[in-house]
């Protein structure tokens, strides 16, 4: 059974703990009303009609299909997207949830940092070997604010320090190696 989490994710008691990060649902808003006003605006054009006017031309079917199949696909694709793009951090790993998804163990990860990007911010976790995972979700930005970010990106540091092993030798005895 899943249940709210802290902080706008979405835990699930059945999978041991496991907390998601996806956009929410006043994140895709704008941009589905934004695609959904544009189909309307297809709908009233005259020219994608199936019966012309004396004197107005007509489109052939092909344009016609296209001018309305478009943006509906652009609408389902856009929803689709925001859904299931995202994190889900588990006592293991992170699994991050892109087109393609890929799971970083909290061993690997040196760093989790947030970075200015598009006019808002984004969280990027830094593994050790010098690649740096950027994560859709959570995000904010223009169109597409969460004012919970600093504390979803408080709850993604907690689980990184709480399961990323033991500390390095420089970190735990400091700077001189004692």
């Amino acid at each position: 059974m899943k249940r709210a989490a802290l902080h706008g994710g979405v835990e699930s008691s059945d999978t041991g703990g496991r907390i998601r990060y996806r956009a929410s649902w006043q994140q895709s808003l704008p941009l589905t009303l934004i695609f959904g006003s544009i189909f309307l605006m297809q709908l009233t054009n005259p020219l994608l009609w199936p019966h012309g006017r004396p004197g107005m031309p007509v489109l052939p079917l092909g344009w016609r299909i296209l001018g309305l199949g478009l943006p509906v696909f652009t609408l389902v694709g856009t929803w689709t997207l925001n859904r299931h793009l995202g994190v889900t951090l588990t006592a293991e790993a992170a699994v991050v949830h892109n087109l393609r998804r890929r799971t970083i163990a909290w061993t690997d990860v040196s760093e989790v940092s947030v970075e200015p990007w598009s006019g808002g911010r984004r969280v990027v976790l830094c593994e050790a070997n010098g690649r740096r995972t950027p994560l859709r979700m959570p995000s904010t930005g223009f169109l597409s604010w969460d004012r919970g970010l600093d504390v979803k990106v408080a709850t993604i540091r907690g689980c990184w320090l709480a399961n990323r092993g033991p500390a390095p030798a420089e970190h735990a005895f400091g700077s001189s190696g004692r």
